[in-house]
């Protein structure tokens, strides 16, 4: 376990993440979200990757908890290489605050800021889920709102929007639309 990673506590990961981070993250109150009786049940980071020898991607666990990592991922990389990406899906984990917590510690051993490309999280219902168009969409509001704020005037139809990733039950009026997008956009992607 590196020097760095062992030595930062759960305040200063937060400390490093929204310092680093605060553009992306910091508006979705990841800490406001979660407390230690709650479960995150989606986090996705993906980050690039060394092209060094010996690196591996994080290998699922079956069990309650974070991916595994082997050692020279841990331990550190060579230079990155920009054409190789690593995609980090813990979206089957079932993970409580202090879960996260250890992620960032992890995540601020390694660079946060040279390795933090997305992380999301919130419930997902598998049989409806939220789609990437949606969350853009969710994150412009958000953003658009914030500005809105420091120009000194109330936000229009404050109520609909959230600085966090909103859940399917939330927008019912647009589940039919983007059914029809996405279907449109795979039958392009598949034939065109």
């Amino acid at each position: 376990m590196p020097e760095a990673m062992a030595a930062a506590t759960a305040s200063q990961a937060w400390a490093i993440l929204a310092r680093h981070a605060r553009d992306e993250i910091g508006p979705l109150r990841l800490h406001e979200l979660c407390s230690d009786s709650d479960r995150v049940s989606s986090l996705v980071a993906v980050h690039a990757g060394g092209g060094g020898a010996g690196t591996s991607p994080p290998r699922q666990s079956h069990q309650n908890g974070p991916a595994r990592y082997d050692s020279p991922l841990v331990g550190g990389f060579a230079d990155p290489d920009p054409n190789r990406i690593l995609l980090a899906d813990l979206s089957r984990q079932r993970m409580t605050l202090d879960t996260v917590n250890h992620l960032l510690r992890l995540a601020s051993a390694r660079d946060v800021r040279g390795l933090a490309r997305t992380l999301s999280w919130g419930q997902n219902d598998r049989t409806d889920p939220v789609l990437p168009a949606r969350v853009r969409e969710a994150r412009e509001g958000a953003a658009a709102e914030e500005e809105w704020r420091r120009s000194g005037g109330p936000f229009p139809n404050h109520s609909t929007l959230s600085s966090a990733a909103p859940l399917p039950s939330q927008f019912p009026h647009h589940r039919a639309r983007f059914a029809e997008d996405a279907a449109s956009s795979f039958s392009a992607r598949s034939y065109g």
